[in-house]
């Protein structure tokens, strides 16, 4: 009688489960563009750095099936070996399966962005060098790409061909900072934004906006250095009480087995997990510094 009275407990729980992901979800996150104005236009959508890897409704999908395959597998085992405990723990993998995609697609989004701004100083240098030879600023920067290549080449190739097809060359190197986000980069579309309208030497001012970047890159460098450093603590902080269980084991395994054996015991080591976890990110981000 208690068996069947835990079946329909889990097959509620389970229900509920499907529920959320498949019905309520998609309510709040799904965006219906509608026959009107309410959808986004060509060049919005294409400003968008995420439509670089995947398109956000099928990020949207991915992010719901993740979500019902860990609540479906999950449940399944707990049905099966009659983990009832670890239910509540069930809803915060559930939680995590559906963030995890977007995670991924933020992380390529951030190394994107990084390597951009490592190529910035040679371009900007580039640059300079080819407006002092008489050269004029599209053509410059054509030829600069070709050097430099990588992220840079991809994104403005596309400034290029925007310019080419009749926008006005500013306009579109200012579009550039939507889709990519760096600190040089804005440094060098203001510059050369403000330059173009007000007149002067481009060359010249670009020498400056080098040498800022150079003393921004130098001042990052050593930031990181430290922020490493920082990380590493942390993962050795959380690391700790793994170290200490599998030294009290070595030293008497009869006291220590119970925690592996019990459902009180693994019920303990899925809190401290879960204590570890939440205190390793919140140490990274107490020593994460935004520059």
């Amino acid at each position: 009688m208690n068996l069947s009275n835990d079946m329909i407990v889990l097959g509620i729980v389970f229900l509920a489960v499907l529920v959320c992901v498949l019905v309520f979800l998609p309510v709040f996150f799904v965006r219906d563009p509608g026959p009107g104005g309410n959808a986004e236009s060509g060049l919005e959508a294409f400003d968008d750095p995420v439509r670089r890897f995947i398109d956000p409704d099928d990020l949207q999908k991915m992010r719901y099936s993740a979500c019902m395959i860990v609540s479906v597998i999950g449940l399944a085992a707990v049905i099966a070996f009659r983990l009832y405990w670890g239910v509540p723990f069930l809803a915060g993998l559930a939680l995590l399966a559906y963030q995890l995609p977007h995670w991924i697609v933020m992380w390529k989004v951030r190394k994107r962005n990084e390597q951009f701004e490592e190529g910035m100083l040679d371009f900007t240098i580039l640059i300079a060098n080819t407006l002092r030879a008489g050269i004029a600023l599209p053509s410059a920067i054509e030829m600069a790409i070709q050097t430099v290549g990588g992220v840079i080449r991809e994104e403005f190739t596309i400034v290029l061909r925007e310019h080419q097809l009749g926008m006005d060359l500013a306009e579109s190197i200012e579009r550039l900072t939507k889709r990519i986000r760096s600190e040089n980069l804005l440094l060098f579309s203001a510059t050369i934004c403000v330059t173009m309208r007000t007149g002067g030497s481009m060359a010249d001012v670009l020498d400056h906006v080098i040498a800022t970047i150079r003393q921004r890159t130098a001042f990052q460098d050593k930031l990181k250095t430290m922020i490493s450093q920082s990380e590493f603590e942390a993962f050795a902080i959380s690391l700790s009480p793994l170290a200490a269980f599998v030294i009290l084991y070595l030293l008497d395994s009869r006291l220590m087995r119970p925690m592996l054996t019990t459902p009180i015991g693994l019920g303990a080591i899925g809190v401290v997990v879960l204590l570890e976890i939440i205190g390793f990110f919140v140490l990274k981000k107490v020593t994460r510094v935004k520059f």
